[in-house]
C-alpha cells in the first residue's frame, strides 16, 4: 500500500473541517500532531518576533508548509516587492 502525500493529508483534512468544523482544528504532519493556538479564522495573522538583535522572525502555518512541500532548516528567499514580502524556495 502507498503512503498518502501531504497534498492528500490536506484534502483529507479539509474536507473533514467542513463537516466537523470545531472536532477538526489540528493537523497531522509527518506523523506529528499539531494542535492551533489560536482559532483556525486567524491562523494566518502572525507576529514578528525579535531573534537576536538585528532580526526579526514569523512562524509560517503549518498547513501551508505542507502544502508547498518544505521541511524545517530549508532555505527560502525573502524579497521584497513594494509593501510585501515574497517567501520562495531557494534553489541552486
Amino acid at each position: 500500500m502507498n503512503k498518502p502525500d501531504v497534498g492528500d493529508i490536506m484534502e483529507l483534512h479539509t474536507s473533514l473541517r467542513k463537516v466537523y468544523p470545531v472536532a477538526m482544528q489540528s493537523i497531522c504532519y509527518r506523523g506529528i500532531t499539531y494542535m492551533p493556538t489560536q482559532k483556525f479564522v486567524n491562523r494566518n495573522i502572525r507576529k514578528l518576533t525579535k531573534l537576536g538583535k538585528a532580526s526579526l522572525a514569523v512562524t509560517l502555518p503549518i498547513d501551508l508548509v505542507a502544502k508547498l512541500g518544505w521541511r524545517e532548516k530549508q532555505k527560502v528567499v525573502v524579497i521584497a516587492k513594494g509593501k510585501h514580502l515574497i517567501i520562495k524556495d531557494w534553489k541552486k
